[in-house]
């Protein structure tokens, strides 16, 4: 299995051979800071996807099922219960989930902007300290950077909701548990300590989810970054190397021309 190492060195590989193939009019326009934020913080966070996200959303999927099995084989009943919340699980998944993708965009875009002004200050250093304008162009990072931290902090804030919402939805299906669970208690449906054992085993069935919602969170991230991505390998490349192939078919002639010089 490819480690996260191998995943960003391939990627960063493929993405310079790309743009070392692009087309002249295409690569002059580009801006050398973005290439750089893609070719290292965003394809580091796409190797993270794909070497640990992926295979933590699978096993933790797996122990959703198999407690979902435990949890209906003490009460059917009480299983559908904990069912009938995952329809709100999922509105605020979907909900957050698309202010992420939004947000991830706008903050990888003020990484990109902040990376090629530091690009373009540290290559202007000497031109900039020659004319005295340090406190110029410090204001003019300052305000990039200011604008990305807005950015970041955004996104922020939806990963947070996300995590939030989740908290809700636990928090309001343990007093439907022990409601609807000492209600068959009651009417003699159900036995005390089969409502206990479903009550322990329920709170298990929240660390998986929880971690299908922060690893969801970084697919979304993921998709964002993919897509940053893909953009550059889908730029059109030049159709020769530059360089003239030498005719297959070819004839030499050499002729002697002799100029005579004309005597003053």
């Amino acid at each position: 299995m490819a480690s996260m190492a191998d995943v960003t060195k391939n990627e960063q590989l493929i993405l310079y051979d790309k743009v070392q193939k692009v087309s002249y009019s295409h690569s002059s326009n580009s801006q050398i800071g973005d290439l750089l934020a893609r070719a290292t913080s965003d394809i580091d966070e796409i190797a993270n996807f794909f070497v640990l996200t992926k295979p933590v959303i699978i096993l933790n999927i797996c122990d959703v099922i198999l407690i979902l099995v435990v949890l209906f084989t003490f009460s059917w009943q009480l299983g559908l219960l904990i069912l009938a919340t995952i329809p709100l699980y999922y509105w605020i998944l979907n909900y957050f989930n698309k202010r992420l993708l939004t947000t991830s965009k706008e903050e990888r875009k003020g990484y990109s902007k902040v990376m090629e002004s530091l690009r373009e200050k540290m290559e202007g250093i000497g031109i900039i300290r020659l004319f005295a304008k340090e406190q110029f162009f410090h204001k003019k990072l300052e305000n990039d950077t200011e604008n990305w931290r807005k950015e970041k902090r955004k996104y922020s804030w939806a990963y947070t909701g996300l995590a939030q919402g989740i908290i809700f939805v636990i928090t309001i299906t343990t007093p439907l548990i022990i409601g609807l669970g000492g209600y068959m208690v009651m009417n003699n449906t159900l036995t005390i300590g089969t409502l206990m054992a479903f009550y322990s085993f329920s709170s298990w069935l929240y660390n998986p989810l929880r971690m299908i919602n922060e690893q969801l969170a970084q697919l979304q991230r993921a998709d964002t970054l993919s897509q940053r991505f893909f953009e550059i390998l889908d730029l059109p490349e030049e159709e020769s190397d530059g360089i003239l192939p030498f005719p297959k078919n070819y004839d030499i002639k050499y002729n002697k021309a002799v100029k005579k010089s004309k005597g003053r």
